[in-house]
């Protein structure tokens, strides 16, 4: 028979056991949580991560990112610190959670603070699972300092834009200027005094990158000598721009301002007309062809010393004459030949053959066409080492014989 202190014990140890399996049933029944940071390779970032039953409980930090994230400090079972990339939570009772995180990205090279960042979302997590949760913190931007120099002296009062981005004009005041661009091209604008320069650069990093611009240098100029258009351009306002500069007996350029204003815009015909009012007939050549005008663009091509295209166009317009003789101008020989043929232009054809070296075959048409005269000297250019000499000497015989030079 059990005594009582045996019943006790043995009550107490049942108990134990009771509890044992409660407390191991109800960790199998909890989930884990991983918190996953996304943010480019070439960064470094830094994150605190904070757990919370209800939102908003985890605020920002009132000491400011810098300071809370950075300083970090002692990891609990509801707040991570030092996190770069991922963390986790382990054996959380299944219920919804509220997940704060925290932090900075910097540049690894230079430790400069690219950005602050805070975000929360809400997850639920249940039992014998594992949530996972994702933080985009990706930039959409990428820096880029710009630095305006005159003769290796930092420009004062210069500003800086950003060609086709309606955004407020930065001014240097002899520092640097900053700007958020996404990754791509751009056309830098920078202007002061009486100059404007643009610049093409290429983003392709979200490190910060360094751009040194030397107005004095002439690199890029847009134009010069008209203080009046300088605002104005940086602005994005080309027509004032283009308007100050005529007035000021700059006309050549504010018609090329116009024609890549509207060439930017789609008014192709508006911005041809500009260019060849501005003297820059090859940019016009391109727009008239492009506009099925194949006759006016060859005249611009031929007056921007494009004899090739402009022998193209010629052809397309189908003035086979001034074609052959743009190909003669561009040295392809071959090419005129086939558009005085297919003009039926016989001297001209004979001409190109001659000076290709063709004697032969350019005596075989003057024969055909009843230019004797002709025929008879260029037989006579015939090579002895030309594979028709055989032939030509007895055409020159016949011809000389026909004449009544029997000797």
């Amino acid at each position: 028979m059990q005594t009582p202190r045996g019943r006790a014990i043995a009550l107490a140890v049942a108990g134990g056991l009771a509890l044992l399996w409660l407390v191991a049933r109800l960790l199998r029944r909890r989930g884990d949580l991983v918190i996953s940071i996304e943010y480019p390779g070439e960064l470094r970032g830094t994150f605190t991560v904070r757990l919370a039953a209800q939102a908003g409980r985890r605020k920002r930090s009132g000491r400011g990112v810098r300071g809370s994230v950075l300083k970090g400090g002692v990891s609990t079972g509801t707040e991570h610190h030092l996190v770069s990339r991922e963390t986790q939570f382990r054996r959380l009772p299944p219920r919804r959670y509220f997940l704060s995180v925290e932090g900075v990205i910097q540049d690894p090279t230079s430790q400069e603070i690219l950005k602050e960042l805070f975000e929360e979302q809400e997850i639920q997590v249940r039992g014998r699972m594992t949530a996972r949760l994702e933080f985009d913190f990706r930039p959409e931007d990428c820096p880029v300092d710009v630095k305006v120099m005159w003769e290796k002296r930092p420009a004062r009062d210069a500003g800086v834009a950003v060609r086709g981005v309606r955004e407020a004009v930065r001014y240097s005041r002899g520092g640097a200027v900053r700007l958020q661009l996404k990754r791509g091209s751009h056309t830098l604008v920078v202007g002061s005094g009486d100059r404007v320069t643009e610049r093409l650069i290429n983003v392709d990093s979200f490190s910060a990158m360094n751009i040194q611009i030397d107005l004095s240098s002439g690199e890029g100029v847009v134009f010069k000598g008209c203080p009046p258009a300088v605002e104005a351009y940086l602005q994005g306002d080309v027509t004032a721009a283009a308007g100050a500069l005529d007035r000021e007996g700059q006309s050549a350029q504010s018609h090329l301002l116009l024609a890549r204003m509207h060439r930017e815009q789609g008014h192709t015909a508006s911005a041809a007309s500009h260019f060849e009012s501005a003297g820059r007939p090859l940019e016009a050549a391109e727009l008239r062809a492009s506009l099925e005008e194949p006759r006016r663009a060859a005249e611009l091509y031929s007056e921007g010393g494009d004899s090739l295209r402009a022998a193209e166009m010629f052809r397309k317009a189908g003035d086979f004459v001034l074609a052959g003789e743009a190909y003669e101008a561009a040295r392809d020989l071959e090419s005129a030949i086939r558009c005085y043929r297919e003009v039926g232009d016989t001297g001209r054809w004979i001409d190109a053959l001659e000076r290709r070296g063709e004697a032969f075959e350019a005596a075989q048409v003057a024969l055909e066409h009843g230019d004797r005269t002709r025929t008879v000297r260029l037989l006579q250019l015939v090579s002895p080492d030309d594979p028709h000499y055989s032939e030509a000497c007895s055409l020159l015989a016949d011809a000389f014989e026909l004449e009544g030079h029997r000797e």
